[in-house]
């Protein structure tokens, strides 16, 4: 058995029926991601206008838009890790890429 299989056993019991969250959180957190960045975007643009050291505003652009690409497939990749698995009794949660978490309520 490989490393991830027996950790998933671990984070996701197989005995329980999982359900995974709607990927539609994806999406409403992408929109978040999005009204966030327009600020920055408008800044780019606003030190462009102004003519702030010609390279300025190329880089603060590249550097907006590499982390905004990372993050949205960090999203994809964290809402596709929640899950969860109701028992006559609790609730299991679990979540995380690299550090996984297994909670019982």
């Amino acid at each position: 058995m490989s490393g991830s299989s027996s950790t998933s056993y671990v984070f996701r019991p197989p005995t329980e029926r999982w359900v995974s969250v709607s990927p539609k959180m994806a999406s409403a957190r992408r929109v978040t991601l999005t009204i966030v960045l327009v600020p920055f975007l408008i800044g780019v643009g606003v030190l462009a206008a102004l003519q702030i050291p010609r390279w300025f505003p190329g880089v603060a652009l590249v550097v907006v838009l590499v982390n905004a690409s990372w993050v949205w497939w960090l999203i994809g990749r964290r809402v596709r890790s929640f899950g969860y698995a109701e028992r006559a009794d609790d609730l299991l949660v679990t979540s995380g890429i690299m550090n996984r978490r297994l909670v019982i309520v």
